[in-house]
Parts: C-alpha cells; sequence; structure tokens
C-alpha cells in the first residue's frame, strides 16, 4: 500500500504525519530528528510502526553514544533516495509552485499532472 497526502504549506511535517499515521499500521518509516520523540515512538510501536529517525543529542552531553552515532549517519543514508526524488520531481516539474490553483480538485490535478509528466524524465 502507497498514501500520500496533501496539506497546507503552514502546517507543520509533525502534526500532519501524525495525523496521516493513524490508520496506519506495521509499517517501516524513515524519518528525521524530529519524529524522534519518545511517547510518540512508543505509540507507533504498539501499531506495529518501526519509525527509524537519527538520535537526538541529550542535553547536556555533547557527543552521541557509539551505537547511536553510526545508526543516526544510517537514518540520513537511506532517507537520501528519497530526498533525492523529491528534489529531482521539483527540479524538473516545479511541482511546489501550485500558486495560481483555486481549488482543491485543481490541486489534486495539477499535482497528478506534474508526476505523469516527472515519469516521462530520464
Amino acid at each position: 500500500m502507497m498514501a500520500a497526502e496533501v496539506t497546507p504549506a503552514n502546517e507543520s511535517d509533525i502534526s500532519a504525519a501524525k495525523e496521516m499515521l493513524l490508520s496506519v499500521y506495521n509499517i517501516t518509516a524513515f524519518a528525521d530528528k524530529a519524529y524522534g520523540s519518545g511517547q510518540w515512538q512508543e505509540e507507533l510501536e504498539k501499531r506495529g510502526i518501526r519509525m527509524y529517525a537519527p538520535v537526538k543529542l541529550e542535553k547536556g552531553r555533547q557527543y552521541l553514544k557509539c551505537a547511536d552515532h553510526y545508526f543516526s549517519q544510517l537514518v540520513p543514508q537511506t532517507r537520501q533516495a528519497i530526498e533525492s526524488f523529491f528534489n529531482r520531481l521539483n527540479e524538473k516539474t516545479r511541482i511546489q509552485f501550485a500558486s495560481k490553483v483555486r481549488s482543491e480538485n485543481g490541486l489534486v490535478a495539477f499535482i497528478f499532472a506534474r508526476l505523469a509528466v516527472a515519469a516521462f524524465y530520464p
């Protein structure tokens, strides 16, 4: 299963992710440091969601533990392919420039049209 959600630009990524993941079970997700909150992680684990995010440096510490350091390097490497895809998508289709769209249906059509155009780029 794949899913996508479009949210207003002024909505926080974390609040959108929390809402989107309410109805999801048994998946693996790779995220950035902002998603590594302890309580939310516990809620996700109860539903079989494995969220991999770099480890945050604890207050008062200058260095991560060795294992946390290496883990925190691996997660961004995994996310690199996703970030590269979105960068290329925006570069080739200018998908982020939807300021002329005036309705929700128009926005959905705009997004899918840009995705279709991206499929033709080598």
